[in-house]
């Protein structure tokens, strides 16, 4: 692979395979991103990770301070940006440490106060700020294989570990994995849905676990990710690279509303087998006649 010059701006397109997809999984999609947005915070209130780093507007910031405050939580700009703010929680000593970390950008710092795993957080620092790579997904699937000379890799990986879709708030880690299967993220994710369980019950911890144990595939080509899924396809802004590399993250459930298809992700439409072999023979006849009659 070969980074090309230039990098697009921040951009995201869905587009649903059916209204009945759309109709079916929108709610529920918005509902676990919402949900998600919670356990960001929530795991740091629960004491499973020290701090958290969080986006949000300035409304949505005085409205969760005072919850926070009440929960003897601290908080700590981060930017000065207007919107999306970044948002410091945590108890106030380590809130302090993660203000002073994220000053001098102390990336390694920052990740372990986070709560991210060690490995990964080795795996950032080799792939996002060494390399400068702000999308790892090509490394997660192929590790130190990354560059062997393959362009396409299929891989079976773990639920919890699954963050292809991350761009709609549909996740389980608040980190980008070393590997779709890494044992301290998934034991991470155990954690984290324990607490989806106290929200919603075991209704919205399942829709967790089938969303993210569907067949993905995930491409990117000249600063464009393309993610196929069984419901939508995603399209956004990535690091810019010369050649197509692909990711197929194999999955165990289908949705009744996913779309068939030819190709991965896509389930295969079954054809009965008398029209099979109605085809065929209309194949080895579809022309003669009609010549002979010219």
């Amino acid at each position: 692979m070969r980074r090309l010059p230039f990098a697009l701006p921040d951009f995201i397109r869905v587009a649903w395979v059916s209204d009945r997809a759309r109709e079916v999984w929108e709610p529920r999609v918005r509902r676990l991103s919402r949900i998600w947005s919670a356990v960001e915070w929530l795991s740091v209130a629960a004491g499973l990770r020290p701090c958290a780093i969080l986006r949000l507007s300035e409304q949505r910031l005085a409205h969760l301070e005072p919850r926070w405050r009440a929960l003897s939580l601290d908080i700590a700009r981060l930017s000065d940006a207007a919107a999306p703010l970044r948002v410091g929680l945590g108890s106030p000593p380590e809130v302090d440490e993660l203000r002073a970390a994220w000053k001098h950008r102390a990336h390694d710092a920052i990740g372990a106060l986070l709560g991210y795993p060690d490995c990964c957080r080795e795996f950032f620092l080799a792939t996002s700020i060494q390399r400068s790579f702000a999308d790892p997904t090509w490394f997660m699937a192929n590790g130190s294989s990354a560059e062997a000379g393959r362009v396409a890799v299929t891989v079976s990986g773990h639920p919890h570990a699954n963050v292809l879709w991350r761009r709609l708030g549909v996740r389980l880690v608040p980190h980008l994995p070393c590997a779709f299967d890494c044992p301290a993220t998934i034991d991470l994710g155990r954690h984290l849905l324990t607490l989806v369980d106290g929200m919603g019950g075991t209704a919205e911890s399942n829709l967790f676990r089938e969303m993210l144990s569907w067949p993905v595939e995930w491409s990117s080509l000249h600063g464009i990710s393309e993610t196929k899924t069984p419901i939508l396809k995603m399209s956004s802004n990535t690091d810019a690279i010369d050649t197509k590399v692909v990711v197929r993250l194999s999955g165990t459930v289908y949705p009744d509303e996913g779309a068939t298809g030819m190709g991965f992700p896509y389930r295969t439409r079954v054809v009965p087998p008398g029209r099979v072999v109605a085809y065929r023979r209309g194949l080895e006849n579809q022309l003669g006649s009609a010549r002979r009659s010219l």
